[in-house]
């Protein structure tokens, strides 16, 4: 926040202290002066703070960014990583499948050869 962003406070204990303020909120407090109705916004802006707890939550940035995350990760698991770990186990399982004949054919020419060879030709 820039200085000029910063407002005067005249509520906080009774000494005049510096608030950050984003810009968009000092121009709705602005607004607000001008059209006479700031006592009406805050009332407002105190019932909807108090009646949904999900705002308290919304006004710290990190829960925010960690409930996000949370949601993206939920849904790649779901989404991607499932059915991907689905396939690879399906995969590895058809694999050891497909070994197994294979060697199972390997062998029975290794037989059929061994039993060609080993008998005498006339």
């Amino acid at each position: 926040m820039s200085e000029e962003n910063k407002l005067t406070c005249n509520f906080c204990s009774n000494s005049k202290s510096l608030v950050s303020v984003a810009e968009s909120n000092r121009n709705f407090i602005i607004a607000r002066i001008k059209e006479r109705n700031l006592d009406e916004a805050i009332t407002i802006s105190h019932i909807a703070w108090d009646n949904f707890p999900v705002l308290k939550e919304s006004a710290d940035t990190k829960k925010i960014v960690e409930s996000l995350l949370k949601g993206v990760q939920e849904i790649i698991n779901t989404q991607m990583l499932t059915p991907i770990t689905t396939s690879t186990n399906g995969l590895a399982a058809l694999r050891t499948t497909l070994e197994r004949r294979q060697n199972r054919r390997d062998r029975w020419r290794w037989k059929r050869r061994f039993l060609r060879d080993s008998v005498p030709q006339r």
